[in-house]
């Protein structure tokens, strides 16, 4: 369930901030293949590094990526 609240959460801020997948792999220093297993939900060995590294990217907290905040379709 995480997992899932981690990839909404995610796509959230990608979409409120206008992010494509190719700027914020840039930014994370990881593959456009990596962002898109993520976004996808196939990001089994997805590290906690690795999510402090997108919330970086974002402006946003840990927190806001890993809590239960915008289960919605497209809206907020």
């Amino acid at each position: 369930m995480l997992q899932k609240i981690f990839v909404i959460n995610l796509k959230h801020q990608m979409d409120k901030q206008k992010i494509g997948v190719g700027y914020l792999a840039n930014k994370i220093g990881v593959s456009r293949n990596t962002i898109t297993s993520i976004l996808n939900n196939d990001n089994y060995g997805l590290k906690l590094k690795t999510v402090e590294n997108i919330a970086n990217a974002l402006e946003i907290e840990v927190m806001d990526l890993l809590t239960k905040q915008y289960l919605y379709a497209g809206k907020e």
